[in-house]
């Protein structure tokens, strides 16, 4: 009986799970779908919007287009809205798929009964949507006064009728000015398809060129550049933004005025652009302690937000390359040293450091091989100097320091030398040819030890282990 009774339990459970999610939890997603229907406004997908259209009663109206596919600027990711209204020139992005987003997601708060168009300010709208979608559709929405409960705007869609509430976020949205629209980015490239760049001032022109996905500086001499500074310059130069529009299509005069008639900077870009090339050219100039900009795609001329200006102040010795070895730490997998104390190789084996030569030593402390391979991996130029004749005076006919670091792919080497007359440390590094790298000897201190030091941990490293031994 007991059993029975046990398995009529099961029985009963096991029904009353099969109903619950057979048949309650899809009811109340099927109910929660339904009332999301009833409260949407549009029936739309934003990706195939052709044209928006703002009308204000007061203030500009706008008109935005979905550029052709075909286009040369969609093709190539360049733009993909065109500002038609109340001026002609390419838009932000972003912020029109912003405001297609806020459309798309538009829900009624709460449906009136009267139908009074005057009462709600919706006769004259303050601002009219008209949406033209891909397949030929037309959407409409009228925006009127805003309601007196908080944060709501009257509103009414035109295949609806009716009057209903909205966010009024969304009424502040459709009412924002042409300059919020526009695009206002004072270049327009992709640093990923970047092929060489031109950095021309007053006092000094540099080129630069990308070989194996790497920089290296072309003129006034040839050398690698410092992957991280080309990098800052791309970045905020990528990311420059005007705080204003002095002139839609700058002539001379307006030029001069802004400082571009000498200008203070011209960056020229290169990339790859489907089967061809694409040159971008952007001049800068300085006027009263401002930054201006004069666009080559349409020649406006931007005033620059004053945050963006620090990292264009570019020069060889910025942009040439400062680290000795460009692996990153976590890349490396073999080390060779070579001091005055002897010598040793070590290899990472499933993260862990074991030594192979000198045959027979012991592992190295995990921490103290962590030291190594960070002092290698941020060694740093504090100077250059012009590869001489004759190597021995520097002592690099016999250095008393070198290292090699590799990972799977590849290797890269450096040897230091002592000049006697100076004291100061040179380092042939591979891939310099014709420079010498100066390095301050203080940053060489912990590769000039013998293999031992590495076996012990320091008192440092015993401490920061028995920190990480309680957490």
């Amino acid at each position: 009986m007991k059993f029975r009774g046990a398995l009529v339990a099961i029985l009963i459970l096991a029904g009353l799970v099969a109903y619950l999610f057979l048949v309650e939890f899809p009811g109340q997603k099927a109910k929660k779908e339904r009332e999301k229907e009833e409260k949407s406004v549009f029936s739309l997908v934003r990706d195939d919007v052709a044209r928006v259209a703002l009308k204000r009663l007061e203030g500009e109206s706008l008109e935005f287009e979905r550029l052709d596919a075909e286009a040369p600027e969609a093709r190539d990711k360049l733009w993909e809205w065109r500002l038609k209204n109340p001026l002609e020139t390419y838009a932000d992005k972003v912020r029109v798929e912003d405001l297609l987003r806020e459309l798309e997601d538009l829900r009624k708060q709460h449906d009136l009964e009267s139908v009074d168009f005057a009462q709600f300010g919706l006769a004259n709208p303050e601002v009219r949507v008209e949406i033209e979608m891909r397949d030929g559709r037309s959407l409409g929405l009228s925006v009127g006064a805003d309601a007196p409960v908080e944060a709501a705007a009257y509103a009414r869609a035109d295949h609806q009728g009716g009057v209903f509430l909205i966010d009024r976020s969304v009424k502040e949205s459709l009412l924002k000015d042409t300059f919020h629209f526009r695009d206002r980015r004072a270049v327009n490239f992709d640093a990923m398809h970047l092929l060489r760049m031109a950095v021309r001032r007053p006092e000094e022109s540099l080129a630069l060129e990308k070989r194996d996905n790497a920089w290296r500086l072309v003129e006034p001499q040839a050398s690698p550049a410092e992957k991280e500074a080309v990098d800052d310059f791309l970045y905020a130069l990528e990311h420059m933004s005007a705080s204003s529009v002095v002139s839609e299509h700058a002539a001379g005069t307006e030029r001069r005025a802004h400082g571009l008639g000498a200008p203070y900077l011209d960056v020229e870009l290169v990339e790859k652009r489907g089967e061809g090339e694409r040159t971008t050219d952007v001049l800068f100039g300085k006027e009263d302690d401002k930054l201006y900009a004069l666009r080559d795609w349409d020649q406006a001329l931007l005033e620059i937000e004053s945050p963006s200006w620090e990292k264009l102040d570019v020069s060889f010795d910025a942009l040439r390359r400062k680290r000795l070895f460009t692996l990153p730490k976590w890349e490396v997998s073999r080390v060779e040293v070579k001091n005055p104390e002897g010598s040793y190789v070590l290899a990472k084996e499933d993260w862990t450091w074991r030594v192979l030569e000198p045959e027979g030593e012991k592992d190295p402390d995990r921490m103290q091989a962590d030291d190594v391979i960070s002092t290698i991996t941020h060694l740093r130029a504090s100077g250059f100097s012009p590869v001489p004749e004759d190597e021995a005076p520097l002592g690099l006919d016999e250095p008393f320091l070198q290292l090699r670091a590799g990972s799977d792919e590849r290797s890269e080497s450096a040897s230091f030398g002592r000049g006697p007359e100076d004291g100061r440390v040179y380092a042939r590094v591979e891939g310099w040819d014709d420079t010498l790298l100066v390095v301050e000897e203080s940053s060489l201190e912990i590769l000039l030890k013998p293999y031992a030091y590495l076996l012990e941990p320091t008192p440092e490293h015993e401490k920061l282990s028995e920190e990480l031994m309680k957490h």
